[in-house]
């Protein structure tokens, strides 16, 4: 399992539009979770944030969306009073698990101003793992 630091904790205007650089997600990266802390998340009784998981086949000339969310602000109580910290995504297993020029970016939209850090969790496969272990 690897984590990767999207962005740090900061400040987001409301309309800002942020795209991680290119990760690349080559044979060993299984799927991905993503982390989007409620850092400082207004009540607007609206969606304040929008993520999208973007994927390339062909080494970043072209993107698709691979998933996404839309979270509202204000602290946000879970069953037995804890207060949620972070949402996550998590999507299934990239396609084309051959191909080595595989990549992934993250793409925040604060729909309202906002302050946040974004991790991204990728994992390896058993089995890739286990021949790279081998030689």
């Amino acid at each position: 399992m690897a984590v990767r630091t999207v962005t740090p904790p900061r400040d987001f205007e409301q309309g800002e539009v942020y795209e991680s650089p290119s990760l690349p997600a080559g044979r060993l990266e299984r799927y991905s979770k993503i982390l989007v802390y409620r850092t400082g998340w207004p009540d607007t009784g609206a969606d304040v944030i929008r993520v999208t998981q973007l994927y390339s086949s062909d080494n970043g000339q072209t993107w698709s969306d691979f998933g996404g969310f839309t979270a509202s602000g204000g602290v946000y109580i879970l069953r037995g009073g804890a207060v949620l910290e972070y949402h996550t995504l998590t999507t299934g297993t990239f396609p084309d698990a051959d191909n080595v020029n595989r990549k992934i970016k993250i793409r925040i939209e604060a729909l309202a101003p906002l302050r946040t850090n974004v991790d991204l969790e990728t994992s390896e496969t058993a089995q890739a793992t286990a021949k790279i272990t081998a030689g």
